[in-house]
């Protein structure tokens, strides 16, 4: 019995994930792969362009005084690396987000309305521990990986910190993947989804918009 549900579930799960693989290009040629969950289409990596979709540079902010300082849009490698850039992309400050620009054409940062359908859609596959379905089975710390059934490969990318008394630095790689939202949440903050490297859940918070996270894309619906 157990042999038999053994392979239902590699079943299920396989048509979830290898149905769905296709991908997408980005201005600067970055190739993604992408998955389809539910009714929605996500870029499979996170985004790691240098140059918004109308050809304008985003400018690289390496010093950390210069990050906490910005009132345009930027982006980062974490600790100022491109070693693993294709693993883990590269981390965006909000006011790239708000440009509307990062993402290739026919596709969006997320709203948070969008996280929330995805949560909904994993909540009722009836596995409470989305995080692990989302998180990726590889690189998060002491051996906290996800399953990542749905192919959505959430690595712990880290995150660069935004508020101005603590400059810039970098924090978390193995430990955190934070995410952006386009959705401000209150006092100007934005609202962003988290994964922890010792939760299998999938949190939401919000956070000051100087801060570096990642990005994720989403297909613009064609309803």
């Amino acid at each position: 019995m157990k042999y038999i549900f053994g392979i239902l579930l590699f079943l299920w799960t396989s048509i979830i994930v290898v149905s769905a693989q296709t991908t997408v290009t980005d201005i600067d040629g970055n190739v993604y792969n992408t998955v389809t969950i539910g009714t929605q289409t996500w870029m499979a990596q996170n985004l790691r362009t240098t140059t918004y979709n109308d050809g304008t540079a985003i400018p690289n902010i390496t010093d950390q005084y210069a990050w906490t300082n910005l009132s345009q849009g930027a982006y980062c490698w974490y600790n100022n690396s491109t070693s693993q850039n294709v693993i883990y992309g590269a981390l965006y400050n909000w006011m790239a987000v708000e440009t509307g620009q990062l993402c290739p054409v026919g596709w969006h940062v997320p709203t948070d309305v969008e996280w929330i359908t995805l949560q909904n859609y994993v909540l009722q596959l009836g596995n409470p521990s989305l995080g692990l379905m989302l998180k990726s089975n590889s690189l998060w710390y002491s051996n906290s990986n996800g399953n990542d059934v749905l192919g959505f490969a959430a690595y712990p990318t880290g995150w660069r910190n935004g508020y101005h008394e603590n400059v810039g630095y970098f924090y978390g790689r193995s430990f955190y993947a934070v995410f952006w939202s386009s959705t401000i949440a209150q006092n100007n903050k934005v609202f962003c989804k988290s994964f922890y490297f010792n939760e299998s859940d999938f949190n939401e918070y919000f956070f000051n918009q100087k801060a570096g996270f990642s990005v994720r894309c989403l297909q613009d619906s064609t309803k």
